[in-house]
């Protein structure tokens, strides 16, 4: 290792001695610990190293991560990498995307949601409608008992009790007027 003025540089990044530097220019501790990882990789056969480089087109370094693997055969450590930033830059988008869609889907459901609320409330109040009307003693009114659902069948019990009604009434009338001529 060559050290530059007092300290040699690999002592300062690395446990090994054999890194080779460049003695025409002081090197920086992230360029000697990606030669430090190279070297790991090189003995181990394959990883991954993080390392500072520059992206092209610019001179300041950011943050990488590459896998390389050793090619033994030629001394070769072949890899490849993607900048740390770009990948957020990914991530962000996506997740960007996902919120949106995510949005647009309970804004679907709650759309849904109301108009059920507003059929059935439509139903319901129908329903109270025609109880207020009997509770007031209009037991001539017309409605239609159409549907299913609870409040169907709930109008078409009114409409069975009111026909009820309607026949006492009628009863109580035929024996006032026969108690009355009598």
């Amino acid at each position: 290792c060559v050290g530059h003025f007092d300290t040699p540089q690999c002592v300062e990044v690395c446990p090994v001695d054999c890194i080779p530097v460049n003695p025409e220019r002081v090197e920086s501790k992230d360029a000697l610990q990606m030669k430090y990882e190279g070297l790991m990789v090189r003995k181990n056969g394959a990883g991954y190293v993080d390392y500072l480089w520059p992206k092209p087109g610019s001179d300041k370094p950011v943050q990488k991560v590459s896998f390389v693997a050793g090619f033994k055969p030629w001394g070769w450590v072949i890899g490849s990498g993607v900048y740390v930033d770009d990948l957020r830059a990914i991530l962000y988008a996506e997740l960007r995307n996902v919120a949106l869609a995510l949005l647009v889907a309970l804004s679907l459901l709650w759309g849904f949601a109301r108009l059920i609320y507003r059929a059935m409330a439509a139903s319901l109040q129908a329903a109270v409608n025609v109880a207020d009307g009997i509770a007031q003693g209009d037991i001539a009114q017309t409605f239609t008992a159409d549907g299913s659902d609870e409040a169907g069948r709930l109008l078409k019990a009114m409409q069975r009790m009111q026909a009820s009604l309607v026949s006492v009434v009628g009863v109580v009338r035929q024996s006032a007027d026969g108690v009355a001529t009598a």
